[in-house]
């Protein structure tokens, strides 16, 4: 729990410090933005996911080389049906990956959040980037499904994303009084995704708040220290090294921007999916139990 709080705090610092720069910074272009984006997810985001061994061996019970085969062979096939989503119905598959978003980004907060907050929470980076940046949000999406309904989704969620700030800022405050490090997270959270642009918004929240948190609970309940997770991580990341070159080479072939944005966000989906099949039920089953059992210890 310690932990957990002591990562909450460096991000909240982390999310001052960024919006007090971009008063100062002028803002970069939107290809240079998304090749820094896509670099800070692939180094500091996604190997939270590489992580996923340690539940699965827990919950599955898996102690045989065979066991892993299988276990491997199933987390693929469920990644690449996500990815045949995406061939076959961009649109559709857009609006998935963004609800599972606000469902798995939820479960950042500490045990015991309202489940109101939680949801308010955890569309926070998804609607709330629509409020002043609706027309460089609907070029990102466009990038993935095409112009139209590029546009059409990202004026659908500015419609939504004052009452959705409004809900979420009550919501804070009502967290404030039984929890203030949980309400200021959600406080620098809805900061970042508001006034950042949407891609850095997201990165900075996604590396800096999401999967760090995730490490953190990664290692408390393994209860194992920061350099044997890392070690866990070593193989996983290495496949994943050889399925991000397999994905670049077979992208249909489009401009930079475009190839960069579908690369990060439908490999996103694709792990989001089968990493979710195994955290969530460790979050409904387990993270509580963990966190009390490192408090009592």
């Amino acid at each position: 729990m310690i932990r957990e709080r002591t990562q909450g705090l460096a991000f909240i610092i982390l999310a001052a410090m960024a919006l007090l720069f971009s008063m100062f910074l002028q803002p970069f272009s939107l290809h240079v933005e998304i090749v820094a984006i896509a670099l800070l997810i692939i180094v500091f985001g996604l190997p939270h996911g590489a992580l996923d061994p340690i539940f699965a061996k827990n919950l599955l019970q898996i102690k045989t080389t065979a066991r892993w085969a299988m276990f491997v062979f199933l987390y693929l096939m469920l990644a690449s049906l996500v990815v045949v989503f995406w061939w076959l119905s961009p649109f559709l598959f857009l609006v998935f990956f963004l609800l599972c978003s606000v469902f798995h980004f939820s479960g950042d907060l500490a045990s015991g959040t309202a489940v109101a907050t939680r949801f308010l929470y955890g569309g926070a980076c998804i609607v709330l980037p629509a409020a002043l940046h609706a027309p460089q949000l609907g070029e990102i999406f466009a990038l993935l499904v095409g112009q139209e309904r590029g546009v059409f989704l990202a004026d659908f969620l500015h419609v939504l994303a004052w009452p959705w700030l409004a809900a979420l800022c009550l919501a804070s405050l009502q967290t404030l009084a039984r929890d203030w490090l949980a309400s200021l997270e959600i406080f620098a959270v809805s900061s970042l995704v508001l006034v950042l642009s949407p891609l850095l918004g997201f990165t900075l929240y996604f590396c800096a708040m999401h999967s760090a948190r995730h490490i953190v609970r990664s290692k408390n309940y393994a209860g194992m220290t920061y350099l044997a997770v890392a070690g866990v991580s070593v193989l996983p990341l290495f496949f994943l090294g050889v399925m991000v070159a397999l994905g670049w080479i077979f992208l249909p072939q489009s401009s930079l921007d475009e190839r960069i944005i579908q690369f990060v966000f439908v490999g996103l989906a694709a792990l989001t999916v089968p990493h979710m099949a195994l955290v969530e039920r460790i979050r409904f089953l387990g993270w509580s139990q963990t966190v009390q059992h490192e408090r009592n210890g």
